[in-house]
């Protein structure tokens, strides 16, 4: 009889350690899984948090006997950026809707009228868009800064500085 508790004691025993290791097995790749999907989404937002874009140059281009307002842009991050857009400082918005490789570097004829940048109407230029988790990025270039490359028109001729006001003389 005790030889049969015995056996019966160790059946028990290895059942209840087999039926312990099943929930474990199946709840804790369940749980890691979490962790390492969260890891994932984090690493992707670090690399959104150091993504940005540069204006290297605000110029005045001529094609099809057309002028036209060009940005030169640069994507220096290791992420793609899309919908880039421009906002100018008298509050208008220009969809542009182009998409920046990781490193690429790219000309972007925009419909800024060349006038309004000649004649000083626009002073400041923000590019943005948005990098792969929906984190915005931009960059600006104003008149003055390096980055301008328009002369804007005086009655001094033209200049790279501060417009100064044209006088009517007659």
């Amino acid at each position: 009889m005790k030889a049969l508790i015995s056996m019966i004691s160790a059946v028990l025993l290895i059942a209840f350690t087999v039926a312990v290791a099943g929930i474990v097995s199946t709840w804790l790749p369940g749980f890691f899984g979490g962790v390492t999907g969260n890891v994932g989404a984090k690493a992707t937002d670090v690399r959104c948090l150091s993504a940005y874009i540069e204006i290297l140059k605000v110029s005045i281009s001529v094609s099809n006997n057309t002028y036209n307002t060009t940005l030169i842009v640069y994507n220096p991050s290791l992420v793609e950026i899309k919908n880039v857009n421009l906002l100018t400082d008298n509050g208008e918005e220009y969809f542009l809707n182009e998409t920046l490789l990781p490193g690429e570097m790219k000309a972007i004829l925009t419909p800024i009228p060349i006038q309004d940048i000649l004649f000083g109407k626009i002073k400041n230029i923000i590019l943005y868009g948005l990098c792969s988790d929906g984190i915005s990025v931009w960059d600006e270039c104003s008149l003055g800064e390096e980055c301008w490359r328009i002369p804007v028109f005086s009655s001094s001729g033209p200049s790279f500085g501060e417009p100064q006001p044209i006088k009517v003389v007659g």
